[in-house]
């Protein structure tokens, strides 16, 4: 449990790193693309856990 909000704490935090270093304007190409990259496994990560979270436990 102590590692699945360790990994959900730093997929939000490499989302929102991404996030705020593409509001800059003066980015060459390829630190773009790479910050979007980061985004992207950010976002992966996060549905991952998301999904291990809203597994149903039975029949409710």
């Amino acid at each position: 449990m102590a590692s699945d909000k360790k990994q959900l704490t730093n997929s939000l935090a490499l989302i929102k790193g991404a996030n705020e270093a593409l509001q800059r304007d003066d980015l060459p190409p390829q630190v773009r693309a790479r910050l979007e990259k980061a985004k992207e496994i950010g976002e992966a990560g996060l549905r991952r856990e998301l999904e291990n979270t809203e597994k149903p436990a039975g029949n409710a």
